[in-house]
Formats: structure tokens, sequence, C-alpha cells
């Protein structure tokens, strides 16, 4: 089975959820919103969020008044979104079913920004990686925006010990050997599905391309991961706080461990 089917089939199955993920993490949602609104044109630029799941940061952007199409892989996911947008009374200019390795079919060139914040980890295979990456940025206009995310080789351990330490026992062998080679095959119905963890130098080489130059690598938590739960019950205020002092950090080499997303920001050349 390709990756596609396990992860359409997963998040048909997790839309719901999947809209949650602000909530459980507002770290992540908190530090990427920041990152995306300092290196953006400013609006009504126009934005393609490809595999953008039910719409969180395309309901967003287009509330500051950004003209947003959002492309996900899952029809529950695009249900979804659909669903908030109306219910929140914020419209899209665009919102499809479509596969990142398709992108042609689905949107032509000259979008302002381009956000690939789901894709990339989502296909182990290198050349689907490499396919996906240059449908965006053959969508971009030149000197447009390129907001690529990528999940850490650190997060299967880091999300262990966050939620449950006991989960460790007994399986650390198993995540030492997912974080050597990065392959989360999924697709049986138990756990995450198909997934691509990596660290920097897995980023490093795959964006290392002669059409796009480099504006940032960011921590999406900085030095804020292992004090998310923390936060989340912290007094009104503090979690912003926080979240401002984080900014300074995102860049930081020595935070890489604190977290368990990547965001690689770049303009097409």
């Amino acid at each position: 089975m390709h990756d596609c089917e396990k992860v359409r089939a997963y998040y048909d199955a997790q839309a719901a959820r999947e809209w949650t993920r602000a909530e459980r993490h507002p770290v992540e949602f908190g530090i990427t919103r920041r990152l995306l609104l300092r290196h953006l044109p400013p609006p009504p630029a126009r934005v393609l969020d490809v595999g953008g799941g039910p719409g969180h940061y395309s309901l967003w952007l287009s509330g500051l008044g950004y003209r947003v199409t959002l492309v996900d892989l899952s029809p529950g996911n695009i249900a979804l979104a659909r669903e908030k947008s109306a219910e929140l009374g914020v419209a899209l200019d665009g919102c499809l079913v479509g596969n990142a390795l398709e992108l042609d079919r689905h949107a032509g060139p000259g979008w302002d920004a381009v956000l690939l914040m789901g894709p990339l980890y989502h296909l182990t295979r290198p050349e689907d990686r490499q396919a996906a990456l240059s449908q965006a940025v053959a969508a971009l206009a030149p000197g447009g925006i390129l907001a690529t995310a990528f999940i850490s080789d650190y997060a299967p351990i880091i999300d262990s010990l966050k939620y449950d330490p006991g989960e460790i026992r007994g399986k650390g062998a198993e995540l030492m050997e997912l974080f050597r080679h990065g392959i989360n095959r999924g697709g049986d119905g138990d756990g995450f599905t198909a997934a691509w963890f990596c660290g920097t130098a897995g980023i490093e080489a795959l964006m290392n391309r002669p059409d796009l130059e480099r504006l940032a690598l960011c921590t999406q938590e900085s030095i804020l991961g292992p004090y998310e739960e923390a936060l989340k019950k912290a007094e009104p205020g503090l979690m912003e706080e926080c979240l401002e002092l984080a900014m300074a950090f995102v860049e930081d080499e020595g935070c890489r461990a604190c977290g368990e997303h990547y965001l690689h920001l770049a303009r097409k050349r």
C-alpha cells in the first residue's frame, strides 16, 4: 500500500482529533504562527496550504486577510474544514481534496506562498518527497515563500516521555532503531500512520536546491517542548509570555532536542 493510501485512511478516521491538535499542542501552533507572520508577505497575498488538514492555518490566515486555498489528501479533513469555515464565518478561496504528489492538477503557478507543512513527513520514499517538494516550488511565483514542516527524529522518544514515560519500558531498542532509520511504516491500524522522522542534516539535504534560498530552519517548540503540559495548566497570559520568550531561540541549534517539529522557510529564486 502506498503511503498516500495509508495517510488518507488515517486522517479520514482522525479528522476531528486533528482539529483539536491546536488545543493539545499550543506551543507548536503558537510558535508556527509567529514564524509564518515573520516571513510571509502581507495580506492579501495568495497562499496555497498543501496538506493543511482540517484547515487550522488556512482559516487563521484567511481571517487575517490572506487569500487562501486549502488542499488536503483526506476527504474527512476537507469536509471538516468546510464545516469550520461556515461555523467561524471565515471564507476560503478554495477547499479541495488533492494530492501533494499531483499538485499541478489542483493548483496552477504564481502563488505568493505555499505551506507544505504535512506532506513531506508522511512520505517515506525519498523520490516521493522530492516530487512533492518540486511540485510545491513550481507552484510558487518568483520570490514566493515556501514553508515546509518536518517531524524530528527525537519526536517518538519525546512523545513517550512527555505523556507516559512507562511507554519506554522494554522499548528502548525499538525506539533507538526508529531514531536511526527514521521510517514508521504505519497502516496497520495501530498508532501513527506512515511517517519519516529526520534530523537537520536530512532536512538540509532535501531543501538544498538551486531554486530555493534558505531563510530559516527553526524548532517549532523552541525551548518550550518539555514544558508544554505544565504551561497548559498555568495561569492565563503565561503561555503567551513564554511563547514570546521562546521566539528568541527558534533557530538555536542547542534547542533542537527540545522539540518534535522543524519548520524550514525559503524563498523561491
